[in-house]
């Protein structure tokens, strides 16, 4: 496809389906700028900050494993909240309570099946603690966490008046 000046694109466009280069990047682009992508970001972050902490409870303060993959989780999780809360799902006009309420919930159910899953990988099946701790972060957090902050905590408002 040419442009008025004659010059070529490298971009042929089909109605509404582009093809090339351009709508590749265009794609990838929106994509990035995803809810989804900047919590998995977030998610990221927290998964340092969450690893880090398990190791400082288990070779510092020599805490058995599961007490230190709980801890992890509930620092990790705490700035994961804010962090989804105001860049992911940029929910912060919405009453912060209720949020943190369902993100408390969802955290602890997720806790209770994350923790002894830390420690039947790294103590009984003597995977090392921090792959561990990153096989059960994928299983319990990466796609279930992730749907419930998306349709359960920060789910957008529909618009609608409640019905009287």
């Amino acid at each position: 496809m040419s442009t008025a000046q004659g010059e070529n694109t490298g971009h042929v466009s089909h109605g509404l389906i582009g093809y090339g280069r351009s709508s590749f990047r265009a794609v990838v682009q929106r994509v990035m700028r995803s809810w989804a992508a900047r919590s998995l970001q977030v998610g990221a972050l927290a998964t340092v900050v969450d690893v880090s902490v398990l190791l400082v409870c288990k070779k510092v303060l020599k805490l058995p494993t599961p007490v230190g993959a709980a801890i992890g989780v509930a620092i990790g999780s705490t700035l994961a909240f804010f962090l989804n809360r105001s860049f992911a799902f940029r929910a912060q006009g919405t009453p912060v309570a209720g949020q943190a309420v369902k993100f408390i919930i969802s955290t602890l159910i997720a806790m209770a099946i994350h923790a002894p899953l830390v420690g039947i990988l790294a103590d009984w099946l003597d995977i090392p603690v921090v792959l561990a701790k990153l096989m059960a972060d994928v299983l319990v957090f990466s796609i279930g966490q992730l749907l419930a902050m998306r349709f359960l905590i920060f789910r957008k408002s529909t618009g609608k008046a409640p019905q009287s």
